[in-house]
């Protein structure tokens, strides 16, 4: 039945005017206009890239921040824990680690 040639055109056109009637007028006018010309063309690419390249040194910064946040982060962790071991070993090993000699303890 589609191989008729008119019917063909005539299917074309309804289906045309059915996505014209869908779009908004923004959409209209913009099909209507010309296609932009070269360098406002280049511009726009020019600002995408920026954008781009923004987006990604912004990224970039978080992630860093995020690195070095939990890096401190680590560190904290490593000395409370090696104070703490220390507290123990005061308390396991008291000649060991007194904050005076010995030879000066009396009892």
């Amino acid at each position: 039945m589609s191989s008729f040639p008119a019917l063909r055109a005539a299917i074309k056109v309804k289906r045309r005017q059915k996505t014209y009637r869908r779009m908004t007028p923004t959409h209209i006018y913009i099909q209507n206009t010309s296609s932009p010309t070269p360098e406002v063309k280049r511009d726009r690419k020019k600002k995408k890239k920026k954008k781009k390249k923004k987006k990604k040194k912004k990224k970039k910064k978080k992630q860093k921040k995020k690195k070095k946040k939990k890096k401190k982060k680590k560190q904290k962790k490593k000395k409370k824990k090696k104070k703490k071991k220390k507290q123990q070993s005061i308390s396991l090993y008291p000649s060991h680690s007194l904050p005076f000699p010995i030879r000066n303890f009396q009892v």
